[in-house]
């Protein structure tokens, strides 16, 4: 039997346009948002068969919390803001944010620890499936599967450079759960520098991801989910 994230039991429980709502409220951005959580249509497949086999397979354990834990890791490159060192109050702003767009559905973050690591490699150049996402999150994650990290980066170079953010999707957390989490940038908190993105909407959009939602254009997968 399956077990599911917490609380994607609320997104089945609505009908999309309701559960979706607070997810596709924070892509109304007026520029294009560079999202890193893009899954190729080989995981998409992979995922929709899974899901197939087990409503076959029997009914879903879907597990509610009202309340999701967040382990919260600030990386900065020094000890400014512009290097990353975010204010305690920005953080939780950030959450405050959140749980303000996600308020429809009952979901509640609860900021349960703030830590900070001083590592420009890590601020710099992490990005997906780089040795520095690797070793940052082997390093700092917390708590198991029903508890969210978020880590703030600078995106300043490589692959990355330029990201907005990046999440996993539930459906990875059995096979790598050191991976399981949210990066963002630094400056897209409440009252952030970068323009455009600095009300707090790219982590909303990155949860949307770490609870399982797809974007719009590989939604196959949200029409699935509906139907268990």
């Amino acid at each position: 039997m399956a077990v599911l994230r917490p609380l994607l039991c609320l997104l089945f429980a609505l009908s999309s346009n309701v559960a979706f709502a607070a997810y596709y409220e924070a892509r109304s951005d007026p520029t294009p948002r560079k999202c890193g959580t893009e899954p190729n249509q080989s995981f998409v497949n992979n995922v929709e068969s899974n899901f197939a086999a087990q409503k076959l397979a029997g009914p879903v354990k879907i597990i509610c919390y009202e309340t999701i834990d967040v382990y919260w890791h600030v990386i900065k490159a020094g000890d400014t803001l512009a290097e990353g060192d975010l204010p305690h109050y920005q953080i939780k702003d950030s959450i405050k944010a959140t749980n303000s767009h996600f308020s429809g559905l009952g979901l509640k973050l609860n900021l349960k620890s703030v830590d900070r690591t001083t590592n420009a490699t890590w601020f710099n150049y992490v990005a997906p499936n780089l040795p520095t996402n690797t070793a940052m999150k082997n390093s700092l994650r917390k708590g198991g599967a029903a508890d969210l990290n978020i880590y703030t980066v600078g995106f300043k170079g490589g692959p990355g450079k330029g990201l907005l953010g990046y999440a996993t999707f539930p459906s990875t957390y059995e096979s790598n759960p050191k991976d399981d989490g949210i990066v963002i940038q630094w400056s897209t908190v409440p009252g952030g520098s970068n323009v455009n993105y600095d009300e707090g909407k790219t982590l909303t959009h990155e949860l949307g991801h770490w609870l399982g939602l797809y974007h719009t254009f590989q939604g196959a997968i949200v029409q699935e989910l509906a139907t268990m």
